[in-house]
């Protein structure tokens, strides 16, 4: 599954923000998307998607479109 590129500029731009210069943006990968596969992997998910937020320093309102971009499938409807 192809995930957005939108997701992969906030990450970008998030990074610019906190390090003055999009050179760490090389070195990110596009979060994998998530289907609700089952309980354990979303406790999973999760947990990269807040290490990505943390580590990257993305805003909120940021965050809710990269996950919100991120989940498929049954999972599109939380």
């Amino acid at each position: 599954m192809h995930t957005n590129s939108v997701s992969l500029k906030i990450i970008e731009m998030a990074l610019e923000r906190k390090n003055g210069t999009g050179s760490a943006a090389r070195f990110m990968r596009e979060p994998k998307a998530f289907n609700d596969e089952n309980e354990e992997q979303a406790a999973i998910w999760l947990g990269r998607m807040n290490r990505l937020k943390k580590s990257a320093k993305i805003q909120d309102e940021e965050m809710l479109i990269v996950v919100e971009e991120n989940l498929t499938d049954r999972a599109e409807s939380w």
